[in-house]
Order: C-alpha cells, then structure tokens, then sequence
C-alpha cells in the first residue's frame, strides 16, 4: 500500500508560516482596535464639547429674553436699561460666565426677522438706533452710572435709542431689542479655543395711553 509521505522538514516549514500569519492578524487586529477607540474618543469629547456649548447658548438665550422682557415693561423709564442689565448680569453669574460677557446691545428693532443692526454689533460709533454696552461695563455697573435724564449710562460711544426716546404710545409702540454676544471656551480644545455665542429677543414695549 502506498502512503503519501509526511515529513517532519515539511513540518517545519509550515510552522514559521502559521506563526507568521498569526503576527500579521494580530497587528491587524490592533489597527483596527486603534481606529475604533479614536473614534468613540472623538465622538465623546464632541458630546462632551456639545453639552457645555449647549448650557451657554442656554444661559445666554435666557439672558436676552430676561433684558428684552425687564427693558419692554419698563419702557421709558431711566432705570430700564440698568435693570435690564442687572437681569442679564445676574443670569450670567449664576451660570458662570459672567467674566465671559463680551457685548450688549439695546436696539429698536424694525425688521421682520428682529435682527440687531449689523453696525451695532462693534462698540464702534454708528448712527443706528441702538445702545452698545461693553461686557466690562455690565459687569462694573452701578445704578449712579445713568442717567436720571435719558436713562442711558455715561461714558458710553453708542447711545442712540436711550430710554427717554423710546416710543410707548398703545398704538405704535417700539419693539425693544436685546442683543447678547458671550465667549464659549471650550474645556478640551480639541475643537480649537472655544467660539463666540450670540443671541437675541425682541418684545414689544408695554404702552400706555398718550
């Protein structure tokens, strides 16, 4: 009877084959163990980034509302702005990012969309109807700072629709806009330094009869 014969050389040589190919599935393996785990760090440093952008947009949407809201009711009156930057200054603080305010603007607002005027959104002078506050100013502020005649604070560049010259009448009362501009950093920076977040609310002034 014949037999095919099986040697121990040929043993041997598939033994540094086996052995290799173990190598090359086990560095594979390690690739791909390597891409996965970049990834899924990647994809939680992104929710972890997101979830604090997201608290700031929020402190910062309540913020505008709380202004717009305080500026609106208060109409005319020469403390209107200063209190509805103490709502803004106090919502702020309470979330931590106070010292991140950049700019506040009280502007009237005449679009339909309520957008604050494109060159009120630099404390640069302009002729626009609107009332630019510096972050370093809101949080400084006192109450002494404005003026008992037009309601605006003194030292200000731009002071175009101060109080005073707010329009209450029932039938054609302004639409008081507040603008709000703070600095997201971000915690990891992974994403880079961080970005600015800006947010608005506009709300018709309460009238009164004339």
């Amino acid at each position: 009877m014949n037999r095919t014969p099986t040697t121990a050389h040929s043993t041997r040589r598939s033994a540094p084959f086996a052995r290799g190919r173990r190598r090359r599935d086990a560095g594979v393996v390690l690739v791909e163990f390597a891409l996965v785990v970049n990834m899924l760090l990647g994809m939680g440093l992104g929710i972890y980034e997101f979830g604090f952008a997201w608290r700031t947009s929020a402190a910062v949407t309540s913020g505008a509302r709380s202004a717009a809201r305080t500026g609106s009711s208060l109409a005319t009156d020469d403390s209107a702005d200063y209190q509805a930057l103490s709502s803004i200054r106090a919502d702020l603080q309470a979330s931590g990012l106070l010292d991140n305010l950049l700019l506040v603007v009280v502007y009237k607002s005449t679009t339909a969309d309520g957008a604050v005027p494109a060159s009120c959104k630099t404390n640069l002078s302009t002729s626009a109807l609107c009332d630019i506050y510096t972050g370093a100013q809101v949080r400084a502020m006192v109450e002494s700072d404005f003026s008992t005649t037009t309601g605006c604070m003194s030292g200000m560049i731009v002071a175009n629709y101060c109080p005073d010259v707010r329009n209450s009448i029932m039938a054609t009362a302004d639409y008081l806009g507040v603008w709000v501009e703070v600095r997201h950093d971000y915690q990891t920076g992974m994403f880079g330094s961080g970005i600015e977040i800006k947010r608005n609310a506009v709300m018709r002034i309460e009238p009164r009869v004339a």
